[in-house]
């Protein structure tokens, strides 16, 4: 994930909900950093993070590991052959090439960024219809801890430096639940 604007209010279409939820989450204080570490450091899909988490905090769904393994296989094409190398050529262009003036480099970062995230939003979507839309279903315990059993699945292989962030998202993610006016779970 990267930067992006304010979240708009949901208008009840549950990509748009999703997204919402994710931007709104994304954008509290420490979360992007921590993230990008997961992301950078162990190779996490971000979009799948989130997603999880919404899935857990607004609809009590706990993936088990078939369907987490479904949803990863889902993404991971469209992550690996679109997204990444989409944000490799914008983190390049910070410091290169030399030979374009930094002014250029950087509308082409921004023009980048918009696109980047045009396609994590792709992703987001994907991921969605892919669990029929609104993620309803088996959900085994509440949201909150649906969502942190969903955390620590998707980020497992990131080990002990996953603790603190899942920890921070839950957090993060009831607050916009509430900014939402939805503090609990529908499972």
């Amino acid at each position: 994930m990267t930067e992006r604007a304010a979240a708009p209010a949901p208008d009840g279409a549950p990509a748009d909900e999703a997204w919402a939820f994710v931007c709104r989450v994304y954008d509290v204080a420490g979360i992007a950093p921590a993230c990008l570490a997961l992301q950078d450091r162990h190779g996490i899909d971000v979009s799948l993070l989130l997603f999880a988490l919404w899935a857990g905090l607004a609809y009590g769904r706990r993936f088990d590991a078939d369907e987490l393994a479904r949803l990863d296989a889902v993404a991971t094409p469209w992550q690996s052959e679109v997204v990444a190398p989409l944000r490799a050529l914008r983190r390049r262009l910070r410091t290169g090439p030399a030979t374009i003036p930094e002014p250029e480099r950087a509308a082409r970062r921004s023009e980048l960024l918009a696109l980047e995230l045009a396609c994590e939003r792709t992703e987001l979507r994907t991921l969605v219809a892919a669990v029929g839309g609104r993620p309803g279903g088996p959900t085994g315990t509440g949201g909150a801890a649906a969502a942190a059993a969903n955390l620590a699945a998707v980020a497992g292989r990131a080990g002990a430096d996953a603790q603190p962030v899942i920890a921070a998202l839950i957090a993060a993610g009831r607050d916009a639940q509430a900014a939402f006016g939805r503090t609990e779970s529908v499972g």
